[in-house]
């Protein structure tokens, strides 16, 4: 029980993770960004990445492991 609760907390924090990096890119954007401008935009799409996988990586062993009916 305490697993499945586990799993579920880490797949929101990642999707709102997502959620975070796409508003903090969208404050980064300009029609010619600064270079460190550029850097922030790179960090964001690390973290973007990141997060993304791990959605993916934790809802499939959520699928496959914690929400069987």
């Amino acid at each position: 029980m305490i697993a499945t609760a586990a799993f579920a907390f880490v797949h929101f924090a990642a999707v709102f993770g997502i959620a975070c990096t796409l508003f903090c890119e969208w404050l980064s954007m300009s029609p010619a960004p600064s270079f460190a401008e550029a850097r922030r935009i790179q960090l964001c799409d690390r973290w973007y990445g990141a997060c993304a996988a791990v959605v993916l990586i934790v809802g499939v062993l959520r699928v496959i492991y914690f929400e069987k009916g």
